[in-house]
Order: structure tokens, then C-alpha cells, then sequence
């Protein structure tokens, strides 16, 4: 994964998942996103989540997903799923932006 140029929207979007993650936001590490969080809302942070989530998903799409990045001991069954719910997650950023007219690339990945 690609380094990314710290921003203050990226690392406003970065302590919000972090957060997320440590206090088990709504259950589970998880957040409601029907509205955006208002941490995140802004579209310049969506577009940040989007990335985000784009190189994740090119990540797991790899047979070997790189083992620094999560505890997650990887199966393609577990590999589907996951892409599965980034897919997910991506077209759900993709309806947020489209009040403020941005669109993102389709998330397309090569997969084996």
C-alpha cells in the first residue's frame, strides 16, 4: 500500500476509524453511515474513506493480502466476504458524495 500524503481531512478521517475501532462505536468496531458521521461527512473526507477503502480492497484481493496491515489470519472464503463488504462500503461513500455532484471511479479489481 502506497503511502498517502498527510492531509488534515485524511487525518481527521484516520482518527475517526481509529477511534471507531477502540470504543466499538455502534458494536463491533462499526459506525451507522445513513447520514455520514459528521467526522467524515465533509466530501473532501468521503473522498479520503473512498481511498482508503479502494487500497484495502486491492490489498485483500491479493492471493497473500500484505500481513502488517490487519491480525486477520486470510482464507479466500474470508478474502470474498470481506471484498464483499468493501464493495459495499465503496457504493455507500459513492451515494453520499452525490448531494455535492461527486462521483467516484468504479472500484474494479483483479481478481483470481
Amino acid at each position: 500500500m502506497s503511502v498517502l500524503p498527510q492531509t488534515p481531512d485524511l487525518v481527521a478521517v484516520l482518527a475517526f476509524l481509529r477511534e471507531s475501532l477502540e470504543t466499538g462505536f455502534y458494536g463491533c468496531g462499526g459506525f451507522k453511515f445513513n447520514p455520514p458521521p459528521e467526522p467524515i461527512a465533509a466530501p473532501e473526507r468521503l473522498g479520503w474513506l473512498a481511498q482508503l477503502v479502494t487500497a484495502f480492497a486491492v490489498e485483500v484481493s491479493l492471493d497473500e493480502p500484505d500481513q502488517s496491515l490487519t491480525e486477520i489470519k486470510w482464507n479466500r472464503e474470508l478474502r470474498m466476504r470481506w471484498l464483499a463488504k468493501l464493495f459495499d462500503l465503496h457504493e455507500m461513500i459513492n451515494s453520499a458524495l452525490e448531494s455535492s455532484s461527486v462521483s467516484l471511479e468504479p472500484l474494479e479489481l483483479n481478481l483470481s
